[in-house]
């Protein structure tokens, strides 16, 4: 979508709806978030913005990228794989220092030069006066280049401002049922690759990379307790093409991983849905060599199914949401003790296989369990 039509869909937007409303346009979609502050200008490395001078800003980032403007909330990833067109955010002015006078802050995507004078405004402040305002913040062409210290900038007109920004929710472009990430299959989406764990929803260190040794390099406890988006050792699951994928990771922790994106494990039937058509074997191109090395998850372009997943045979094998008994049957009604919960994976691997891998085989692992061969995709 070139610039021009998302500011004018982001207008449209606030001439017919609250920036509230759930969906807005048939060119744009709104997810609201828990309010998350992003810049703070008093913590900010920086400081405070001089008067008649501008600051980029980041919408999201690592926890030291968010340090430097001084955020202290590491915002979510509501739609994995696309970059928002804008934000909603709550922007409050308060005074700098015992100096400041009357002034403006605007807001304006990174890309562009400030608007004039007079247009533009977001925040209108009189001498000494704390006011906050709610405005749509348009972000930098996510197709083009933007600049490496920010989505977003800030000037302060007519004097020295502290500058705090929460963001409260998210527009993106409604191009598709699914995000660039993932595929769609049957009524949902899934990922078009094996996940990769990482420390952050964008950018982080990667973890626990698949492969039969290797040490477990994720912190979060193995039953997902603290593995949250807003916990002490939060992880999230992308769906990436030229990375290793995860291994060594429990049920919990992958359910988490996927839920801290906006996702979730497949069911067993969805995952089915999603790797028919996938050539079996060997001869189908898929890395289910006997005796082999897991493969990037862009890797092996031919095993790829009808809906477009690739390596849902091959690579690691893949854990779903359901959850099974020691006679590898369906859990029905309430579940059994823990030590005989087991939830199942399917495909083959890149180790153990042979040419009769496909997509019906499986077996089952304790839900706490961990295996350098057994990763997840998530859907949503």
């Amino acid at each position: 979508m070139k610039k021009s039509a998302y500011l004018l869909s982001i207008g449209s937007i606030l001439t017919l709806t609250s920036i509230f409303a759930q969906a807005a346009t048939s060119d744009l979609v709104y997810i609201a978030v828990n309010p998350c502050r992003v810049v703070d200008t008093l913590g900010a490395s920086a400081g405070n913005i001089a008067a008649d001078a501008s600051r980029n800003f980041l919408v999201s980032g690592t926890s030291a990228e968010l340090a430097v403007q001084g955020g202290t909330t590491n915002c979510p990833a509501p739609r994995a794989g696309s970059k928002p067109l804008a934000v909603s955010a709550y922007i409050i002015a308060t005074p700098a220092d015992i100096n400041s006078t009357a002034g403006v802050l605007t807001a304006y995507p990174s890309d562009q030069s400030p608007p004039p004078p007079g247009s533009g405004s977001t925040v209108n402040f009189a001498a000494q006066q704390t006011i906050g305002n709610t405005t749509t913040i348009t972000l930098c062409d996510p197709k083009g280049s933007c600049p490496s210290d920010g989505e977003f900038a800030i000037l302060s007109r007519g004097t020295s401002q502290r500058v705090i920004v929460d963001i409260q929710g998210y527009y993106y472009a409604k191009t598709g049922s699914c995000p660039d990430d993932m595929v769609p299959n049957g009524d949902g989406c899934i990922d078009k690759y094996e996940a990769s764990v990482w420390t952050a929803a964008t950018g982080g260190t990667q973890l626990n990379l698949a492969g039969a040794t290797g040490a477990d390099d994720i912190v979060c406890n193995d039953d997902g307790s603290d593995c949250g988006a807003n916990a002490a050792n939060p992880i999230y699951a992308r769906s990436e093409a030229g990375v290793l994928p995860a291994g060594r990771i429990t049920w919990y922790q992958a359910a988490q991983a996927c839920a801290n994106m906006g996702k979730r494990l497949p069911t067993t039937a969805e995952w089915q849905m999603a790797a028919a058509g996938t050539p079996p074997g060997t001869g189908g191109g898929c890395n289910v060599a006997p005796g082999g090395s897991a493969a990037n998850t862009d890797a092996n372009s031919n095993c790829i199914s009808s809906v477009g997943a690739l390596n849902m045979i091959g690579n690691v094998w893949e854990l779903t949401s359901d959850l099974v008994n020691a006679d590898n049957t369906l859990v029905v009604g309430s579940f059994p003790d823990n030590n005989t919960l087991l939830d199942i994976s399917y495909g083959g691997d890149f180790a153990n296989s042979n040419s009769a891998s496909s997509t019906t085989s499986g077996f089952a692992i304790a839900p706490n369990g961990i295996n350098g061969k057994v990763g997840f995709r998530c859907a949503r």
